[in-house]
């Protein structure tokens, strides 16, 4: 009797077409929400939401391709956190047209109103 093969890239390549078929499964309870939202509404939101939605899938199937969940799972959340702050900071700019919260938060009538707070 010859001896079994277990090494780990013959377990990868067993293991590829469930991979693929479970991240497709994830792909599609991802875009099933992102759809009946509108995030394909039109050409920028449809950009953005298909890097968005390949970036995630990417990293789902790497995660169970490799098998090495905290170091995809490390990529995955700096890369929103940082995606994140970016699109916060463009957001409010559009919105605002600054960064400044005081510009808003302490009116005239609320700069009277925490002053008198402060006498107690």
């Amino acid at each position: 009797m010859e001896p079994k093969n277990h090494s780990i890239n013959n377990y990868r390549q067993k293991g590829l077409p469930a991979t693929i078929f479970i991240t497709l499964l994830f792909t599609g309870f991802i875009l099933f929400p992102a759809l009946a939202q509108g995030a394909f509404s039109n050409p920028r939101s449809s950009i953005l939401s298909g890097i968005a939605l390949g970036f995630s899938s990417f990293i789902m199937f790497m995660i169970l391709y490799t098998g090495k969940v905290n170091r995809w799972r490390k990529i995955f959340f700096t890369i929103y956190a940082v995606a994140f702050a970016i699109s916060f900071v463009w957001m409010t700019m559009g919105d605002r047209g600054h960064m400044c919260g005081s510009h808003w938060l302490f009116k005239g009538s609320s700069l009277a109103s925490i002053s008198s707070l402060s006498s107690f």
